[in-house]
This record gives structure tokens, C-alpha cells and sequence, in this order.
């Protein structure tokens, strides 16, 4: 195929195209890197922050766990 086959007086082939290249940087985008920061670490561009362990609100049975006082010592 010819570079001279391609109607590019024509303003369709124009907005196809940047139609096509849109949608080529939406689809492409989220596989690219990043360097800029995020919300959970707006000071780390490069390497987030770690996360420590979630605790459940909420048990197997459907019940609240029971609190735990850290100043107490249990005897």
C-alpha cells in the first residue's frame, strides 16, 4: 500500500485518525509507567508506600470483633 492511496485531503480521514489515536492512548495509557505521585503517596513517585494489614470490621459470623484496650495488660 502507497503512501498516495490515502485520501488525506479528505477531513473524515482526519477525524477517523485522531479517533483512532485516542483511542489507542486510552487503551495503551494504563499499561505505561508512572512517575508522578499518587493520592496515597503524593512524596513517593516511584515507589508507593507500604500498607500494613487491614483488619476486619466485621467477623466470619457477622459480629463485631471485641475491642481490645492496648493500655490494659491481660493478665
Amino acid at each position: 500500500m502507497m503512501l498516495a492511496d490515502f485520501p488525506i485531503s479528505d477531513w473524515q480521514f482526519w477525524v477517523a485518525s485522531l479517533v483512532a489515536l485516542f483511542a489507542f492512548v486510552f487503551v495503551v495509557r494504563p499499561f505505561l509507567p508512572t512517575r508522578r505521585p499518587t493520592r496515597t503517596c503524593p512524596k513517593c513517585s516511584d515507589h508507593p508506600a507500604p500498607t500494613g494489614p487491614k483488619k476486619a470490621k466485621l467477623t466470619i459470623e457477622g459480629a463485631r470483633p471485641a475491642r481490645r484496650d492496648k493500655t490494659r495488660v491481660q493478665p
